[in-house]
């Protein structure tokens, strides 16, 4: 079975990419990952909030906003 999304290599500048379109996004993030092909899947996103507490604090401040 072939692997869906962009490689998983978490970096800073694509956590702050991906905080900053929800932060100004309705969607949902399972829609934004299929219009932001450069990101991870969406399963990817959530383990990283799950292991990167500095990634979770932005995550969930973006959807705040």
């Amino acid at each position: 079975m072939a692997k869906v999304g962009a490689p998983s290599m978490y970096t800073e500048e694509l956590a702050n990419d991906i905080c900053m379109k929800i932060s100004v996004s309705s969607k949902g993030i399972p829609t934004l990952c299929k219009e932001n092909p450069h990101w991870p899947c969406h399963q990817t996103i959530f383990e990283w909030r799950l292991k990167n507490p500095e990634f979770g604090a932005k995550y969930i401040q973006a959807k705040q906003h």
